[in-house]
């Protein structure tokens, strides 16, 4: 079985998938020659983002601290995509602060709820989309409850 190094910006892990990485992984993420994974690249892959950005504008959601809704995205990402993706490349981004509210519970209770930013939303899908596709390969069809 071949251990391919994933680069992350808290050190470095090992990925050793159970079928070859060439196969799974090809169409999903850039290898480096040295066959190294990288995964910001893959998270900032173009189609990549454009996946997580309609899945962000789909699920709609309330405004973050930055008060920018999902409708105003496309628009601020046109304009500001490239310092978002140096800082990521670079790990110098900071997530915003999360909006803290809390939500009425059916039984009169109250639930705290944290609302992120439009663009670290979008940034959490894209790196999920990522992540998602490394690991649900590796469950068996048989894990599924029923």
């Amino acid at each position: 079985m071949k251990t391919v190094q994933l680069h992350m910006e808290l050190g470095e892990g090992v990925y050793t998938p159970e079928t070859s990485p060439s196969e799974f992984i090809a169409a999903r993420l850039a290898e480096s020659p040295t066959g190294d994974i990288r995964l910001m690249e893959s998270i900032c892959e173009r189609k990549n983002m454009r996946m997580a950005l309609r899945r962000v504008e789909k699920n709609k959601g309330a405004p973050g601290v930055d008060g920018m809704k999902t409708t105003q995205l496309r628009g601020y990402l046109r304009r500001n995509w490239h310092w978002i993706k140096a800082a990521l490349m670079e790990g110098t981004y900071k997530p915003l602060p999360v909006l803290r509210t809390e939500i009425e519970k059916p039984d009169g209770g109250m639930r705290p709820l944290g609302i992120p930013a439009v663009v670290d939303r979008l940034i959490q899908q894209a790196a999920m989309q990522v992540l998602q596709s490394l690991w649900d390969h590796t469950f068996s069809e048989f894990s599924v409850a029923s």
